[in-house]
């Protein structure tokens, strides 16, 4: 009776540790205002994420989702993300939800949301993420789209720098706001200065590190002062390396690799370089964009 007892508790703890151990998986969602409202959309998603081990959607445009399918700020118009939200958590093991903005005023209607749903848990949106690639020069150039509807109204320079500047604003306005939500605050990380990257890992509790390189055996030489920065700045926040499905990216990559793949080099690069050792505990998945580069 000992020894089953024994066993059993050994089994339960071994089922624990795996359950621990095993990464989060990610997706980023595009075009989710096309996908949710419509059945047949949401189950081809939820489908492709539970076949595909998905535990953990990034759903991008929530903004377009508040402001041309339906308020997501009052509980008598936000049933079809309450259903969709509850759905991928309970039935097809979704363990995390998060959503994608540009600038704190995206997330208001998702602060409300969360305010009139605070006694369900599986209906409540985890995380939010800022997401503005400002080192990429078509997002901060004159005459852009980003220019005139971001930088200019906020009076920052249309200039990388000005990118920066306007991310970095929003990044620390979120980071209070989420505090006091007991929300996670998601960013990513890609073609960032050594400062930059000292600014972005004070304020969020998650980092996408990019690494969407056809060319696996190198990832971690691409911008190894990111994780400097985190290694030696003593930052309390969790890593998950990102990759691209596209055809600029890792699309022809996939069509002789397994997504895990990419993950498992990413670390084994990790783990031999004995620095980076204290990290290790820090990564708790990886993330792949996006859902339409998969169909």
């Amino acid at each position: 009776m000992k020894y089953r007892i024994s066993l059993i508790v050994l089994l339960l703890i071994s089922f624990i540790a795996y359950s621990q151990d095993k990464p989060i998986k990610a997706l980023f969602v595009d075009n989710f205002e096309d996908i949710v409202f419509v059945q047949s959309a949401e189950e081809k998603l939820l489908e492709f994420a539970q076949e595909n081990e998905f535990n953990y959607l990034i759903l991008d445009n929530i903004k377009e989702v508040h402001s041309h399918r339906f308020p997501i700020d009052n509980k008598m118009t936000d049933g079809p993300l309450v259903r969709f939200i509850t759905k991928a958590k309970t039935e097809y093991n979704i363990q995390r939800i998060s959503v994608v903005g540009l600038q704190e005023s995206d997330f208001d209607p998702v602060f409300e949301y969360n305010n009139n749903h605070t006694a369900d848990s599986n209906a409540k949106i985890d995380a939010i993420f800022l997401l503005y690639e400002f080192w990429y020069s078509r997002n901060t150039r004159a005459e852009s789209s980003f220019c005139e509807t971001y930088l200019e109204p906020n009076r920052f320079p249309c200039t990388r720098i000005g990118g920066f500047y306007f991310y970095r604003m929003n990044l620390r306005k979120l980071r209070a706001r989420t505090k006091i939500q007991k929300m996670q605050l998601e960013t990513l990380a890609g073609g960032v200065s050594k400062e930059e990257m000292q600014n972005i890992a004070q304020m969020a509790d998650v980092i996408h590190l990019e690494y969407d390189r056809a060319n696996t055996k190198k990832l971690l030489k691409y911008k190894p002062k990111r994780l400097d920065v985190i290694l030696y700045g003593n930052a309390r926040l969790d890593i998950f390396p990102y990759f691209r499905a596209d055809e600029k990216n890792m699309k022809e990559w996939l069509q002789n690799h397994q997504m895990e793949e990419a993950y498992k080099i990413w670390m084994q690069q990790l783990n031999d370089i004995p620095k980076y050792g204290p990290l290790i505990k820090k990564v708790k998945g990886y993330s792949w964009a996006y859902y339409s580069d998969f169909l």
